[in-house]
């Protein structure tokens, strides 16, 4: 295994750590993750209290390594998904991430109570997975297996109306779309160009340079291989 590689390995276990999900310890990379139920969060730790034990723990073995990768974990993702799109985007690049700003997870939007009064039944629970208020815009994973039904589709629409209500720019997101280096990256444009549009405006042209560097499509690679979650596709 190489030295990335580990790296990356620890920071999925730390934001795992620090998420709503476990995945399957025999088989991390290949098994079926468990999740709390909605409106529960279970989660073995938050990430201040685990970088607070790091900074006051005594010597041991692998502590610098483990404050360096509690730097990089997520506090309260909720899937394996939400966490690989989210390191995928914001890593720096010598860890094989865009180095995109860094998005809220999981929290609650903030919205005026006359817009609360007009939407679909969501006022209280727009939590996007990954939101980026200061530059209007949010991403949701549509996992296949959970969002098949009728029902599920018919939430999907309500909640898509309710982010656009609310000012935002919603990216919802499949499987295809973070699936390889280039689907992702593909994706990440998406957005790049959407936060230019809200002060940002250089962020597509340093993607493209960025997409353009050898050694980092590389790693990039590398990221894609070992933190993209199995996915269980519907007919």
């Amino acid at each position: 295994m190489g030295e990335l590689e580990a790296k990356l390995r620890l920071i999925a276990l730390a934001s795992e750590f620090c998420g709503s999900y476990a995945r399957d310890p025999l088989r991390p990379h290949t098994g079926r993750a468990c999740f709390d139920d909605l409106k529960e969060c279970e989660r073995f730790t938050s990430l201040q209290q685990m970088r607070d034990f790091l900074d006051s723990a005594p010597s041991l073995d692998g502590l610098t390594l483990a404050r360096y990768v509690a730097k990089f974990a997520i506090d309260g993702s909720g899937s394996p998904m939400e966490t690989y799109i989210n390191h995928a985007f914001t890593l720096p690049p010598r860890l094989a991430g865009l180095s995109m700003p860094e998005p809220l997870v999981n929290r609650q939007l903030v919205i005026n109570d006359l817009l609360g009064n007009i939407l679909m039944k969501h006022s209280g629970s727009l939590r996007p997975d990954l939101q980026w208020p200061e530059l209007r815009t949010l991403v949701e994973y549509l996992g296949d297996e959970g969002h098949a039904s009728h029902d599920a589709r018919v939430e999907d629409k309500n909640r898509m109306q309710d982010y656009v209500s609310s000012g935002y720019k919603p990216f919802f997101l499949m499987f295809d779309d973070v699936k390889s280096v280039s689907a992702l990256n593909r994706t990440a444009m998406m957005l790049a160009h959407e936060f230019a549009k809200n002060g940002k405006k250089f962020e597509p042209y340093r993607l493209q340079r960025l997409f353009k560097d050898e050694e980092f499509a590389h790693r990039q690679a590398v990221l894609v291989s070992r933190m993209l979650p199995p996915v269980t596709r519907y007919s």
